[in-house]
Formats: C-alpha cells, sequence, structure tokens
C-alpha cells in the first residue's frame, strides 16, 4: 500500500496552514502600503491552498499513489507547479539514473539469488541444458536488428570480443539466433572463468521443436584444479562481465511509456501492447506498497508478512477502467498518436524519428555530461515539435505535466531496460541446473511466477528515487520553516531562536537512522519531524522529574496559533487563501491581528499565581507553604 491516507492529509495539513500564514503576512504587508488598493502581480504569485488539497484529493481518489508520486506532490503543493520545478526535479532524476550504475547490480545480484530460490553456496553440476528463447526475451527484443534505427537504442553500441568488458550479451544473443548451430564457445566471466559456451538450436533434448539456446555449463578452475561450482559465484561472475543495463534504452522505455514511439515505429501487434500495458500497471502497483519493519509481531501474536508474500493473484488482474484504457491505447498506437490528459484529449502525433535520433545519439556517447543534456532535452524536444498543435495559454501546464510524467516513468523505465535477455539469461540457466523448471512466456506470465522477484527489484528501484526526492522535500521544507521561524524570533526576542537551531541540528542525527526508502513509517515520520519544527516540543503533563525541562519550552505564539487554526479551518474545507480575485483574506488578516492582540494584552499584564504546597523535610524542619507569582511566556 502507499503511504497512509491520513497521514499525507496530516503532512499536506501543516505544509498548507504554514504556507497560509504566509499569504495572509504577505497580505497584511499590503493593506499596510496600500490600503484597499493591490498590485495586479499578487493575483498571480498567491495561490490558494485549499484549492490545491482539493486537487491533491481528487488525485487520491483517482488511483493508489506511489511514495514517488505522493513526495512529489508534496514538493509541488509547497513550491507551487511550475515549469522551472518540474525542469529541475527533471534534472536531479536523469543524474540518478545516470549514476545508478554501481548500485543497480548489487540489487540485482541479490534478488536473482532469491529467484533462483537458493543460497550463495549452494553448488550446481556441469551439464547441458536448453534455455526457452521466449523465456528470456519477455518483450520481443531479440527480433529487432541491433543496427537498425530502434536497434541502435535497444542494444549495447558495438558488439565484443569474449573476455572484453562489459561484453555485448545482447547483441551476441541477436547473433547467435542468425546463425544456427553456430556456437559462442568458452563465455567467460569477469574473473576470466569459463562459465560455459552457448548456441541457438531448434529441437531440445527431447526432441521438442522450438526456439532454444543450448547452454553447456563448465567447472570453475582454481590454480587449475577443479573447484566447487556455487551458484552465486556463477552470478556474480558473470553479472560483473555485462552492464546491466544501458542507457539508451532506459530513455527509450521511458519515452514508449510516453508517446508510443516504440509500439508505432515497430507496428507492434494488440497482444504484445496490451501485455506490456499491464506490465506497466503491475509495476506501478508495486511502487505503491509499503515495506515497514515486518519483524515485529502484532498484540494477537501473529507474525507480519512482507508485502509479496501477502500478495494474491487480485494484485495481477486488472478491472474494466484499466482493459479500456489499454484499448484507447491500442487505438492510439494503430492511428501513430498519443493522448493526454492534460490536453483535453487532444490527440497528437508521434514523430518517432526525430525521438530515436536523440536516443541514438545517447547511445553513442559515454560522456555522462551529454547523456544527462539529451536527457533533459527529450520533452523539450517533444514540446518543439507539438507546440503549433497545442493553444498557447495551456502550453505552460502542458509542458510541467509533460515532465512531471516524465520523472513518475523513470522507476518503471529503469526496470523494463533491465529485463533484457542478457539480464535474464543466467536466472535461467541457473534455474534449469537446479532442476527448477520454471518458465515464463512475457511480461506479464513473469510478473506472476517471479513474483517476489520483480516486487523486491522494482520496489528497491523505486527506493532510490524517492530517496533523492526526499531530499529535495526537506530543503523546501526547511526553507517555509525558517521564514516562519523569523517570525516567531522577530515576535519574541529571547532564547526560542537558539532551541530551534539546536533542534534543527539534532533532528539531523534522527534523521540519518532513516535506512529504507521503501518504508512509509520512516518516510512518514522524517517529514513530520521536519513539520514539527515550526512549532514547539510540548506535552501534556510530564513526570514529575521531567517538570524541570518546562524552561527549556518556547512558550506560546501569536503565529503557531495562527498556522494551526488555519489547518483546523482547511480540515472542515473552510477557505482559507486568498480570493478568486488574489486579494488578500480579511476574514484571515482579522483574526491574526485579533490573535496578535491577545497575546500583546497576555505579554503586557498577564500573571501566574502559582500556589507552593509544603517541601521536604529537612533537617531544620518543614517550609512553610506559599504563594509565588510569575509571567507566562
Amino acid at each position: 500500500m502507499p503511504l497512509p491516507q491520513n497521514q499525507i492529509d496530516n503532512i499536506n495539513g501543516k505544509i498548507s496552514s504554514l504556507k497560509g500564514y504566509k499569504e495572509v503576512k504577505s497580505g497584511i504587508k499590503d493593506l499596510q502600503k496600500k490600503g484597499d488598493s493591490f498590485q495586479q502581480g499578487a493575483k498571480d504569485k498567491a495561490k490558494g491552498m485549499s484549492s490545491q488539497i482539493k486537487d491533491a484529493k481528487k488525485q487520491f481518489q483517482q488511483q493508489a499513489q506511489s511514495q514517488l508520486e505522493q513526495i512529489l506532490q508534496l514538493i509541488t503543493i509547497n513550491t507551487g507547479q511550475s515549469s522551472s520545478t518540474a525542469n529541475a526535479l527533471k534534472d536531479i532524476f536523469n543524474k540518478v539514473v545516470i549514476a545508478t550504475y554501481r548500485r543497480i547490480p548489487e540489487i540485482l545480484f541479490e534478488e536473482a539469488i532469491n529467484a533462483v530460490g537458493c543460497s550463495q553456496q549452494q553448488e550446481y553440476t556441469t551439464q547441458t541444458l536448453y534455455v526457452r528463447v521466449q523465456s528470456i526475451d519477455l518483450q520481443k527484443m531479440l527480433l529487432i536488428d541491433p543496427n537498425d534505427t530502434v536497434g541502435i537504442s535497444a542494444y549495447e553500441r558495438d558488439d565484443t570480443e569474449i573476455g572484453t568488458y562489459p561484453y555485448a550479451m545482447n547483441r551476441q544473443l541477436y547473433n547467435l539466433l542468425q546463425n544456427e548451430g553456430v556456437p559462442l564457445t568458452s563465455y567467460l566471466g569477469f574473473s576470466g572463468q569459463d562459465l560455459f559456451d552457448i548456441e541457438y538450436v531448434t529441437t531440445d533434448n527431447n526432441g521438442n521443436f522450438g526456439d532454444f539456446y543450448k547452454v553447456t555449463l563448465k567447472n570453475r578452475l582454481f590454480n587449475g584444479v577443479q573447484g566447487p561450482n556455487r551458484v552465486g559465484d556463477f552470478l556474480i561472475d558473470y553479472y560483473k562481465s555485462i552492464k546491466v543495463f544501458d542507457i539508451a534504452n532506459v530513455y527509450m522505455q521511458v519515452m514508449e511509456q510516453l508517446t508510443n514511439c516504440l509500439s508505432i515505429d515497430l507496428k507492434l501487434g494488440s497482444r504484445q501492447v496490451e501485455i506490456n500495458s499491464k506490465f506497466t500497471l503491475i509495476l506501478q502497483r508495486i511502487l505503491g506498497l509499503c515495506f515497514d519493519n515486518t519483524n515485529e509481531i502484532d498484540v494477537g501474536g501473529t507474525a507480519k508478512v512482507s508485502p509479496s508474500d501477502a500478495i494474491d493473484d487480485s494484485f495481477f488482474s486488472f478491472n474494466e477502467v484499466d482493459l479500456r484504457q489499454i484499448d484507447q491505447r491500442i487505438s492510439n498506437i494503430i492511428d501513430g498518436v498519443v493522448e493526454f490528459e492534460s490536453c483535453d484529449g487532444v490527440k497528437l502525433p508521434v514523430d518517432t524519428q526525430m525521438i530515436f535520433n536523440q536516443l541514438n545519439d545517447m547511445s553513442l556517447t559515454d560522456d555522462a555530461n551529454e547523456q544527462l543534456s539529451i536527457a533533459n532535452s527529450l520533452t523539450d524536444n517533444l514540446i518543439d515539435s507539438w507546440k503549433f498543435s497545442l493553444n498557447v495559454p495551456t502550453l505552460e501546464a502542458f509542458n510541467i505535466s509533460l515532465n512531471l510524467d516524465f520523472i513518475k516513468t523513470l522507476p518503471k523505465a529503469v526496470c523494463m531496460a533491465i529485463l533484457s535477455p542478457k539480464v535474464l539469461l543466467p536466472i535461467m540457466i541457473m534455474l534449469k541446473a537446479l532442476q527448477q523448471e520454471i518458465e515464463a512466456v512475457d511480461l506479464e506470465d513473469f510478473a506472476k511466477k517471479f513474483k517476489k522477484f520483480i516486487i523486491n527489484f522494482m520496489s528497491k528501484l523505486g527506493a532510490l528515487f524517492v530517496e533523492e526526492l526526499m531530499k529535495v522535500l526537506k530543503k523546501e521544507i526547511r526553507k517555509l520553516i525558517a521564514s516562519i521561524i523569523s517570525d516567531i524570533n522577530d515576535e519574541r526576542v529571547n532564547k526560542a531562536y537558539l532551541i530551534v537551531i539546536s533542534l534543527i541540528e539534532l533532528l539531523e542525527v534522527i534523521i540519518s537512522l532513516i535506512r529504507d526508502f521503501r518504508s512509509c513509517k520512516s518516510i512518514i515520520d522524517e517529514i513530520l519531524s521536519l513539520l514539527k519544527l515550526a512549532g514547539s516540543l510540548t506535552a501534556n503533563q510530564l513526570p514529575f522529574p521531567l517538570a524541570f525541562g518546562a524552561q527549556l519550552r518556547s512558550g506560546t505564539s501569536a503565529i503557531r496559533s495562527f498556522t494551526n487554526t488555519i489547518e483546523n479551518l482547511q480540515q472542515l474545507g473552510i477557505p482559507t487563501g486568498p480570493m478568486p480575485d488574489g486579494s488578500p483574506n480579511m476574514g484571515m488578516i482579522s483574526m491574526l491581528q485579533q490573535m496578535k492582540g491577545q497575546e500583546k494584552e497576555s505579554a503586557q499584564n498577564a500573571k501566574t499565581q502559582i500556589g507552593v504546597a509544603p517541601l521536604a523535610i529537612l533537617p531544620s524542619g518543614q517550609s512553610v507553604p506559599g504563594t509565588s507569582f510569575g509571567v507566562s511566556l
């Protein structure tokens, strides 16, 4: 499941109330300067938080959101939706993709071991086995020529020789299909060990006709002596010898999900489009799962189970809305167009040649800065190609929507790019070697038969991006809180400022304890901890020994009271933002001034009278009860 809705509403409310205070404060300044006259620019700058929250609620009702989407929403609520925000986030995510080469192989190896269903130390015997081409070519990649327009982006850039790393295994698998019975002998792992021979044949060892890779496993040698053939050693040696995904392939998958460019160019059949569409929906659902600590036992004594264990067949079923959307996508592909909701149903032509020219440029360079530049320009060039088909007033909104969709698509695109024949080959080899006859015929079938693998792998990929988004969100929330703290400090020139600064430093230590960005609870706790900085650390009633800590409390604040009031009003659906014409909300301004007046009276004239009970008996006798006076801060 995604982040709990009540927690998301809580976070939205706190951010909205803080922004609501800033809007009211801005309105007061305008009134002080110009009375009832307001600048036209205020209409563009002012944003009604109640309408943003309503829009957010509609999105939550339409579909279950992933953590990534929910955090994106919090960022746009805090910063406002703008093309600059969307472009900045896109740049961050593209940098994450380019920089994940080192982290993803570790995740892949761990989940590949789990998929085979054994420990790293389990051994296999040398043998000849047959792997169906279909079981590793789930996206029909090997039907594409590596040297045509689409193939340049789909495959590695060049053919390579055995012993050259990273080895272009997808290209080699394609070449084997073109030369039946011609083997690739002595494929070397990264360690230099001879792993296997492989060739394409059309019958297996039982005489069954079909498309097979005949694989002959080799013994591992150590100093010329046969050593143990361990599954873990085989997988590590193999995966280190290849690049588990190619950057251009990732962005080809992004553009396919955004524009249908691959399906249109290859004229994919409706069945293949349907399967691919269902698989991306499954990936989206996986991104919506929570992976909180499952080691605890609940009060009923029942052990908690992981999300993958709790998922049944219904997770892989599709309702009428899903199927209608897939049918519409198939229809659009046939017509060579793509349809965006933000365009009010306008269907736009897809220039596949332009898209693949950019992707091929990305494939032909190893320079990370060039790759990043091309990745960032993909949606910009789409906008340029469509700008004459769009109404000018909608162009900015469409640009923002397209870039946010681009961001949301990236984790799924990385997964699709990784699930290529060269990555699935060693998993299928080891399954066969351990006498496990598990084969998938397409992506949808793979998701069902390798449920734990795809759920754990996709969720961990998503966590890489959630981690980066959390950094952005924390930065934006700190900016917002800093302005509120500044006002609180102006309101009360005392030690509150130093206390808040020390709390921020302490919070950095607490936040560093988060280890799993798939954990909904950790993410929620972190966001709420940041938001609470705008308030203070208070308690209803402390145990007596802790009462002495009351001297550290920051005291009451009219501003904090006001932001709490805004939050309560918004929960009731009462508008708190500027008026529809952009002018300040006079009711909210009056409310803030009233609270400040009460605070001023309290500061000038309030007193506290405390009855002091007899204190502890001392050698000199018992203290006398008395009365003390003080002031409330």
